[in-house]
């Protein structure tokens, strides 16, 4: 088990949201921002949070995002991966928590159950079947010498090192973990009282 105080809330906000048509970072519903409902969440259990892009323009659209900080990506068209490796140089704490942009209602519960299953792993993630979550879950900092070294390598898919490193898989119903993809899937996130 960890603390909280021990953990920076990473929200993932970059990608090509090619399906989207428009900056998934910059998802609305109900008049409101999904990544300021999400920061907001984090807020609650992480003494910070931060919000990692690949364009700091993106927030400059609204003065709601001020209250963040906004750390641009080191590492450009690189994914997620770059993104992470990012964030793990750069924060003071021994772990991160991850999350991307555009998953809406996210659980403080499966927060604090990854927090509490921690004993000595480098990664906490959850898991349905042989699917994997990357993208919502804990990293430790140690792990920025395999994933810079994956990053130069040009490999970007985060689970390529999995195996050298102390990863723990939590079951879950992923169905808590639904991102937003398409403008086709908006209503049904009103309609369901996802958000």
């Amino acid at each position: 088990m960890i603390a909280a105080t021990d953990v920076t809330g990473i929200i993932l906000c970059g990608g090509h949201s090619s399906r989207m048509g428009f900056n998934k970072a910059l998802l609305m519903l109900d008049g409101q921002y999904v990544i300021l409902q999400t920061a907001a969440k984090l807020k609650e259990l992480f003494p910070a949070v931060v919000l990692m892009t690949n364009n700091q323009q993106n927030f400059r659209v609204s003065d709601a995002f001020a209250g963040y900080p906004i750390w641009e990506d080191d590492y450009q068209n690189s994914g997620p991966l770059g993104g992470l490796v990012t964030a793990l140089a750069r924060v003071t704490t021994p772990y991160i928590f991850v999350t991307a942009c555009d998953i809406p209602n996210i659980s403080l519960t499966m927060i604090r159950q990854l927090l509490n299953s921690v004993q000595s792993e480098q990664v906490i993630l959850y898991q349905q079947d042989n699917h994997i979550e990357s993208l919502f879950g804990l990293y430790h900092r140690s792990c920025l010498p395999l994933f810079t070294a994956q990053l130069a390598q040009g490999n970007g898919q985060i689970r390529y090192y999995f195996p050298q490193l102390r990863v723990r898989l939590l079951s879950s119903p992923l169905t808590e973990l639904r991102n937003i993809n398409t403008p086709a899937e908006l209503p049904g996130w009103r309609i369901k009282g996802n958000v």
